[in-house]
């Protein structure tokens, strides 16, 4: 793509252009340090949503190496807890995360289950296909546990011990 000097100096002159100092956020994030990694509150709220939801498909450990942030603190927020108690706003965003990993992944599960034709199953090519399918719907299952509906029906049957003839005490007559 070839543009004029012009349009490239509006562009470099634009305030959505990133490499413009203006252009940066005037808040830096802070990431927990080792004196205040034990201290939640000072953890920010979008970085306490992505441990959470990244601790239901990752490790802990990983999600701490990854985020500064340590594996017991992990598995908090993977719970919407923040200081012990339940925070619903963390809760409703660690779901709305989760939500979102799973429409990806099932929008890819269904991709390449479509993919699966008779003419790539006469090929054989179809095992690549069936092992994206598989993994789409392990990535959903892990992401999501299974849904029980109610308790399902039990049928209890009673079959008393059958006795044999030298249990019975015998009279004579």
């Amino acid at each position: 793509m070839i543009v004029s000097r012009e349009e490239a100096e509006r562009r470099l002159k634009s305030s959505n252009n990133l490499c413009q100092p203006d252009a940066v956020a005037s808040e830096p994030i802070h990431l927990p340090t080792e004196q205040t990694r034990h201290r939640s509150k000072e953890v920010p709220e979008f970085m306490r949503a992505l441990a959470g939801t990244l601790g239901h498909t990752s490790k802990a450990k990983e999600v701490a190496e990854a985020t500064g942030i340590e594996a017991a603190t992990i598995y908090q927020y993977k719970a919407g807890i923040i200081g012990g108690k339940v925070d619903p706003d963390l809760k409703a965003s660690v779901e709305a995360g989760l939500n979102k990993v799973q429409e990806i992944a099932l929008e890819k599960l269904m991709l390449s289950l479509g993919l699966i034709t008779d003419d790539k199953l006469n090929k054989c090519k179809a095992s690549e296909l069936s092992g994206v399918a598989s993994d789409m719907a392990r990535v959903i299952e892990k992401v999501r546990p299974a849904i029980q509906v109610g308790e399902g029906a039990q049928i209890i049957i009673y079959a008393p011990k059958s006795k044999t003839e030298d249990k019975y005490k015998i009279l004579d007559v």
